[in-house]
């Protein structure tokens, strides 16, 4: 059972491993035939590359934050009464 318990990293690692040999296998295109790696190099400031990971990185973190916020709300309140439907004591007929 231990095996079954470790096997869910497998589809993690596979995916991991076939995106490793395909970007190395294409080696030096970046579209195959085309263009070479590089001739791809952007012509940006480090700055602004820099500016835009941490954009990216703060706005992750607040939607990250605000998850487990909810997360934690919800779970504290927990479900909802079956004395709001009616449901307490069995099922409830409608004629």
């Amino acid at each position: 059972m231990k095996l079954v318990l470790y096997s869910v990293l497998l589809p993690y690692l596979a995916i991991n491993a076939g995106w490793m040999v395909a970007e190395a296998g294409r080696q030096p295109w970046v579209v195959y035939g085309l263009m070479k790696t590089s001739e791809g190099v952007s012509p940006i400031a480090l700055s602004q590359v820099v500016f835009s990971l941490a954009a990216l990185v703060i706005f992750y973190t607040v939607l990250l934050i605000a998850d487990v916020y909810l997360i934690i709300k919800y779970a504290k309140k927990g479900p909802e009464s079956e004395v709001k439907y009616g449901l307490e004591g069995g099922v409830k007929h409608v004629s």
